[in-house]
């Protein structure tokens, strides 16, 4: 921490007393703890500094998608690496992103981290006419095999193919109908 982030000298200590004997119990349930066991990595979850803890704990993430020419963007356990590529640089942009990702996997796994598979997502963007002509088959990552999606939720904004706001409206729409008719 001191030598990538400045953190020196009592805000140093500060944080290895923070992070160092922690306990923790994972279920309460009817007023009955599961046993304490003793948090040997990681950070503490439900602090308000757990967020920042993370992204600094994974700040390397963002480095590998640096390097590899691919850009990133980090939210407390989210991310998104994207690329940017023209019809003659599509192929080696995709190349670099899938070496970036595998990369990352392997960084999260010497980490003791790990992808959420079932959250994995990937999406194509250009103009609709574009779209028509871009290859729609699967990618794989982590021996899971991915096939593009038309639009995405980043935090709370539903993003489509062609950028546009239509899907993030209808599901604008659609929560706030499902809304009403809950409170008739």
């Amino acid at each position: 921490m001191s030598t990538t982030f400045g953190i020196h000298r009592g805000t140093l200590k500060w944080f290895r007393s923070y992070l160092t004997n922690h306990t923790e119990y994972n279920i309460l349930f009817n007023g009955v703890k599961s046993p304490v066991r003793k948090v040997t990595h990681g950070v503490p979850q439900g602090s308000v500094l757990s967020p920042l803890l993370f992204l600094l704990y994974t700040a390397d993430l963002y480095k590998i998608a640096k390097r590899l020419g691919v850009d990133a963007h980090f939210y407390a356990d989210d991310s998104q690496t994207y690329v940017f590529s023209t019809p003659d640089t599509s192929e080696s942009s995709d190349g670099h992103l899938l070496t970036c990702l595998h990369e990352m996997t392997a960084w999260l796994r010497a980490n003791r981290l790990s992808l959420n598979q079932s959250k994995l997502q990937f999406m194509r963007c250009a103009t609709a006419r574009r779209l028509e002509q871009l290859d729609d088959s699967p990618i794989t990552i982590c021996g899971v095999q991915i096939t593009p999606v038309t639009s995405v939720r980043n935090l709370g904004v539903v993003m489509d193919s062609s950028l546009s706001f239509l899907s993030h409206v209808n599901h604008a729409c659609h929560q706030s109908k499902a809304k009403q008719s809950k409170d008739v």
